[in-house]
């Protein structure tokens, strides 16, 4: 974050792209559980009950703390960070994923179908004084 405040103007950094997010520890499970808890997901049947897939999930995002660890950061910078855009989101049943053995203990059913991955972008801004 140092090197890129250095190399940019403050006012001209204003977007970021994560990538995927099943590439950074932990983001899969949380964004994982945040569907599964969430009214508006159908484990069922691996959708939301109403509108986009994505739309669902940046709403998820940002109404969470799916990305705590990056706003903590951001703040030491005075910005602040939103998911302003997901692509590719991937759905599926979390018995046939790798990683299910952990995500039972969550409390994650084999038959769950749940997002897990995903491209998302960010929204950078600076904190209100």
């Amino acid at each position: 974050m140092e090197k890129v405040r250095s190399e940019q103007p403050v006012s001209s950094f204003r977007t970021l792209f994560l990538g995927l997010l099943d590439t950074q520890p932990g983001l899969p499970l949380r964004l994982a559980l945040l569907a599964k808890r969430s009214p508006q997901w159908d484990s069922h049947l691996g959708r939301p009950k109403q509108g986009p897939l994505d739309r669902l999930v940046v709403q998820l995002a940002n109404e969470s703390t799916l990305f705590e660890e990056w706003q903590q950061l951001f703040h030491r910078f005075g910005l602040r960070i939103r998911v302003s855009g997901v692509e590719s989101v991937s759905v599926a049943e979390a018995g046939k994923l790798p990683f299910f053995g952990e995500w039972q203990k969550h409390g994650i059913q084999a038959a769950d179908r749940v997002p897990y991955n995903g491209l998302v972008w960010f929204a950078v801004t600076q904190e209100a004084l």
